[in-house]
């Protein structure tokens, strides 16, 4: 054979060669890009034993600290912090305060035999960065304003940022000041049994107060020996957020700081389900039970009730 015709054939050869190479490659960035545009069909809905208990319990929300995205604006109204506590059964005490600066403390008997909130509204160019009530840990707001809650009668509750704030009583009507609970605890348990009761759940009589052993499981309600029981759990004392699972598909949590609200569920034939925590730090869980009642009337104003404590499962 001559060297032509070899040369020619080789050429040929890489040729292919090449040509193979870029069809394999167009082949490939068109399979990409219809995987990219094809219409996927949404994954089914969790087959829960109680279809209507999901979507309340993934609504529930702490005060101030909601999983919504909130704007971070400069422009943070007073009537907006006004309308987000009626919805949750708050009446103001008093008139906002003019604009002052930090420290700013509020001191009032607003709260005497009952409990309420302190808020703290930053004015256009300020910033609080925490407030606190005498006694009680320091918070920091999940964004630009901080309600702080508080019970009885000579309250001092301290806000630090810098700029100008303003600030207001509120008051949850029909509450007393009786309880072990510590007042932000107590006052997301009240607020929750206002939220759910709207719908038609009802609240157990009882709070299971439970330490979060450092290293240890968490700690949660034994699953109902039939079917399924709802729970509610406000931890305290620990900044890990919680992680609540039905039907191995998350549940709405809601946690700012050192506190933290979630709906679980126990049921009978999946055990393994409900909450996790980190248990690497102290802290303290309390568990309230529902019963939800789909006949139950519907209710504009639920007057919340003071939970008995129990600090053994049994007692509930």
């Amino acid at each position: 054979m001559a060297r032509g015709e070899q040369d020619e054939k080789g050429d040929r050869s890489v040729g292919v060669a090449i040509f193979a190479v870029f069809l394999v490659v167009c082949l490939f960035v068109a399979y990409l890009v219809a995987d990219v545009w094809v219409v996927r069909e949404p994954p089914p809905p969790p087959d829960d034993a109680e279809p209507g208990w999901r979507a309340p319990l993934t609504a529930l929300e702490l005060r101030d600290c909601g999983r919504r995205t909130r704007t971070m604006r400069h422009d943070v109204s007073v009537v907006e912090v006004d309308e987000e506590l009626a919805r949750r059964g708050y009446v103001p005490a008093g008139p906002w305060s003019d604009p002052s600066g930090f420290p700013l403390t509020v001191t009032t008997d607003a709260l005497e035999g009952t409990c309420g909130v302190v808020a703290f509204v930053p004015q256009t160019s300020g910033t609080v960065t925490d407030a606190t009530v005498e006694g009680a840990s320091r918070r920091q707001p999940c964004v630009r304003t901080l309600t702080v809650a508080a019970c009885g009668a000579n309250v001092s509750a301290v806000a630090n940022g810098w700029g100008e704030a303003r600030s207001r009583v509120f008051v949850l009507p029909g509450v007393s000041d009786e309880s072990e609970l510590p007042p932000e605890v107590l006052l997301a348990h009240l607020e929750v049994e206002s939220a759910l009761g709207a719908v038609g759940w009802r609240a157990s009589d009882a709070a299971w107060v439970v330490d979060i052993p450092v290293g240890g499981l968490t700690p949660q309600p034994s699953p109902p020996p039939t079917g399924c029981q709802p729970w509610i759990a406000v931890g305290y004392g620990t900044p890990s957020g919680p992680v609540s699972t039905w039907n191995h598909v998350p549940l709405g949590t809601s946690a700012g700081g050192d506190l933290f609200l979630a709906g679980v569920v126990r049921c009978a034939t999946e055990p393994s389900d409900g909450l996790t925590i980190d248990t690497g730090f102290p802290g303290t869980l309390t568990w309230r039970s529902y019963t939800p009642d789909a006949a139950a009337p519907r209710l504009e104003r639920v007057v919340p009730t003071i939970p008995r404590v129990v600090r053994d499962e049994s007692e509930l």
